[in-house]
């Protein structure tokens, strides 16, 4: 009965520190994406080839690259170089990775 009782405690212990962990896991990852998302418009607003109208090289690519997306490619490259204690802004290299994939 108390290895029952422990059982079940351990197991509503561990429910609790999952939830905690996913909660701070959905938190980071939506405030990434935010910042790779400003990051990306930012980028492609300084981009701008010759032959084709800033218009034209605007909507296309803003489409292709803002389309949506989870963001886990750069969320990576970010989550990786802060675990290795980077303190720099990497935001724009991660941002790099998004705009090759796309």
């Amino acid at each position: 009965m108390a290895k029952q009782r422990n059982s079940e405690r351990c197991v509503r212990h561990m429910r609790q520190v999952n939830a905690s962990h996913e909660k701070v896991l959905k938190t980071y990852l939506e405030r990434q994406k935010k910042r790779i998302n400003q990051q990306l418009r930012k980028s492609l607003v300084t981009l701008q080839p010759r032959k084709i109208t800033p218009r034209d090289f605007k909507e296309s690519t803003l489409h292709s690259v803002l389309l949506g997306g989870k963001r886990l490619r750069p969320i990576t490259v970010l989550a990786v170089y802060e675990a290795c204690g980077g303190k720099e802004n990497m935001l724009p290299a991660a941002c790099t990775i998004e705009l090759i994939h796309a």
